[in-house]
């Protein structure tokens, strides 16, 4: 298992430790080990916390008894134990911080929801004219600083007001979420709030934004925007402290 297959994550399948169904003791050392190799070396101030963390937690008894348990042939993969979970979420962060610093990007399955609004009835000319701008719009990922009131994509004249907006972020506390609404003039025909910070396939975006607008569709209903959201296991591990002791 090489470090770079190790943190490497790709949609819902994931390579972090907590997603494994049985972590063994053996298991956790592997992974320990592969997350200390792939910090060697490493000297750029991003990465201070991530090997103090490591640091710490060679120290910690809890992972210091895994890792003895590992070394021993009679209960090398007997399961780690529930204790050590939260030790595990910080090695996970690690990874995750690793390959984020090589600008490497997390695409993952959203979890969608449905948040009705009340949204302007479109026919079927409408909709081409915005299915045309849903397949050229390419925001997948937004972090907190960015611009609101943005337009990203808007259709040519005589349809230049037919647009796709970056509207607004939610207020803390996270999650946090950007709104995009989907317009021509002042009348809104769908949108999706996406979740700061975190990278979606665009595919994923594109869909959701053609849910909405079809959800808009004469005759059709409820009207709704679609939230993309991050699987909790990954709020789990962006959650984990690494100054922790």
């Amino acid at each position: 298992m090489l470090p770079g297959q190790l943190i490497s994550v790709q949609l819902s399948s994931t390579p972090f430790i907590t997603q494994s169904a049985f972590i063994s003791n053996q298991l956790v050392k592997t992974y320990f080990n592969s997350v200390n190799s792939a910090l060697q070396g490493k000297t750029g101030v991003g990465y201070g916390p991530s090997i103090t963390c490591v640091g710490n937690l060679r120290k910690n008894g809890i992972l210091k008894a895994v890792l003895a348990a590992a070394d021993a042939t009679s209960t090398s993969n007997n399961p780690a134990g529930a204790p050590v979970r939260p030790l595990l979420l910080r090695l996970d962060k690690i990874a995750y911080e690793i390959k984020a610093l090589a600008n490497h990007q997390y695409y993952v399955q959203p979890v969608t929801a449905a948040v009705n609004k009340t949204l302007s009835t479109s026919n079927a000319e409408v909709r081409e004219v915005f299915a045309g701008l849903i397949t050229q719009f390419g925001e997948s990922y937004q972090n907190d600083t960015a611009a609101a009131t943005q337009t990203l994509v808007n259709a040519k004249p005589p349809n230049s007001t037919y647009r796709i907006d970056r509207e607004s972020l939610s207020a803390l506390p996270a999650p946090r979420y950007w709104t995009y609404r989907i317009q021509a003039g002042g009348f809104t025909y769908g949108g999706i709030e996406m979740e700061s910070c975190i990278h979606f396939r665009i595919v994923e975006v594109r869909a959701a934004l053609t849910a909405s607008l079809n959800s808009s569709l004469t005759g059709q209903g409820p009207a709704r925007y679609v939230r993309l959201s991050a699987p909790q296991w990954l709020r789990d591990i962006l959650a984990a402290d690494l100054t922790a002791v």
